[in-house]
């Protein structure tokens, strides 16, 4: 059976179904590839999230995002199908870490009384992307790899810049490494222009 494209219809859409020749293949097949980033968060989401709390926030974070950045190529330069859905169950392998702990590790970083506001504004961006790509695709392009580029853009900035940011307080905290915790702090008021008072506060005995 053979095919052809009207790419002068409107709905027309350049995506992984022109590039890897899916048209005739069966739907079952393409939920599947479909499906594995699903598959590999589920195996992870009770119990990578927890190595947050053993290793601390930032550093697994950014190893976590500098992998991230080759799943997000992976995707964008697939060869094949089956590269692909190896690629996107291990992308959702380590959504643990980008997703859970991440967004941990944001709340953290922030005075408590903005931790609601900025928790709810993540998660109206989160939902908005779906509707950012029915727009684009409406509108600015039928290509998908423009739309990804967006967030190859994003993943590109989150890894570099989260080296320059400290370690969770809170954490740190918890783990009573006040030394750290001190630099952590005074890394965050500087960025406030602002200068802690050391003696208002009581980490531990003789810290």
């Amino acid at each position: 059976m053979s095919w052809r494209v009207d790419w002068n219809h409107e709905n027309s859409l350049q995506n992984w179904f022109n590039d890897f020749d899916l048209m005739c293949w069966p739907k079952a097949q393409i939920g599947l590839v479909c499906s594995m980033f699903w598959f590999g968060w589920c195996l992870t989401l009770l119990w990578m999230p927890r190595l947050g709390d053993v290793y601390g926030r930032k550093w697994i974070i950014a190893y976590n995002n500098l992998l991230c950045l080759f799943f997000y190529l992976g995707v964008m330069f697939a060869p094949n199908i089956y590269f692909l859905a190896a690629i996107m169950f291990l992308w959702g392998f380590f959504n643990s870490i980008r997703t859970n702990v991440n967004f941990l590790y944001m709340i953290e970083l922030m005075p408590s009384s903005k931790q609601n506001m900025i928790g709810t504004f993540w998660n109206c961006f989160e939902g908005s992307i779906n509707l950012f790509a029915t727009y684009w695709f409406m509108r600015v392009s039928t290509h998908w790899f423009g739309f990804v580029s967006i967030g190859l853009a994003f993943q590109i900035f989150a890894c570099s810049t989260i080296w320059f940011l400290p370690e969770s307080p809170i954490y740190l905290l918890k783990r009573q490494r006040y030394d750290e915790l001190k630099e952590a702090l005074s890394t965050i008021a500087s960025w406030n222009e602002t200068e802690l008072d050391w003696d208002a506060y009581d980490f531990a005995e003789g810290a």
